[in-house]
């Protein structure tokens, strides 16, 4: 994080373009809009090959549309803002081309899954492949799958510092800096560190009762008491660092238990004032 910088400096060029941005910025666009064109001749021989006019036909296009709608972006957007070095560009422009590509993108890898279970089935089970993959059934899937992508891509704007966009002047997607002046920047950066570092006890714990759960059965009975009651210590402990990490991270608790004491002192004076 930069404070020198304004906010989505990342997602725009440098000054002047030079040979490399030219070369990079061209070679984007061309296998951007090389697999575009592939993609779209994929679907064209889909619709006219009467042979795909089936359940694999159909997820087929699904992939297509997913894989031109990814490549697209560097065809309108990667490329050419790459080529050119926009410096005063709006980062949402960035921020939407990695949405749009990523959203994209999910679909086609969804859908490249389900042709692989699509094929896999019509060689395993031949006979009972129309009634799995019927035009209904393959329909739901095929809205399914869009609609997990657009889960998947939403969750990238469920908090602000998660944000990814195109960054011209690094040639990727990179994620966008959140805004240090914010007034809850620093509240929510401990709650990140409270709600992670319980987490890692806990997997600790949860492989430790694993381990002792499923060890050796053929042990004294001493040591087979201490197995036992190991995996209870081990779980009240993650419990109480639980508890002790509200302590830490957040100085509000531990003002308000210190204020407690001191209270009561200045109470006490005050009655012995007053008598």
């Amino acid at each position: 994080m930069n404070h020198s910088h304004s906010w989505g400096h990342e997602l725009q060029g440098h000054h002047g373009v030079t040979p490399r941005d030219m070369i990079i910025g061209g070679i984007l666009f061309t296998l951007g809009a090389t697999a575009v064109i592939c993609g779209v001749l994929n679907i064209v021989s889909i619709v006219k090959v009467q042979i795909f006019h089936n359940a694999f036909g159909a997820l087929w296009i699904c992939r297509s549309i997913g894989e031109i709608g990814s490549s697209s972006v560097h065809v309108f957007y990667s490329g050419p803002v790459t080529f050119i070095q926009l410096c005063d560009i709006s980062p949402y422009f960035g921020i939407g081309a990695f949405t749009f590509g990523y959203f994209n993108s999910s679909v086609a890898c969804l859908a490249h899954f389900q042709i692989a279970v699509n094929r896999w089935m019509a060689v395993w089970k031949p006979f009972q492949y129309a009634s799995v993959f019927s035009r209904r059934r393959t329909t739901i899937l095929i809205g399914v799958t869009w609609v997990v992508a657009f889960a998947i891509v939403s969750m990238y704007h469920a908090i602000p510092c998660q944000q990814v966009g195109f960054s011209p002047k690094k040639y990727e997607y990179v994620f966008k800096s959140s805004l240090a002046s914010s007034p809850t920047f620093k509240l929510n950066k401990r709650f990140f560190l409270q709600t992670s570092i319980p987490n890692v006890f806990m997997v600790g714990a949860i492989y430790t009762i694993c381990f002792f759960n499923n060890g050796q059965t053929s042990i004294h009975d001493a040591e087979k008491s201490i197995r036992g009651v190991f995996p209870i210590v081990v779980l009240q402990g993650s419990h109480i660092i639980n508890a002790i990490v509200l302590f830490i991270f957040n100085r509000e608790v531990r003002q308000y238990f210190v204020r407690i004491p001191n209270t009561n002192v200045y109470q006490i004076n005050e009655s012995l004032s007053a008598s």
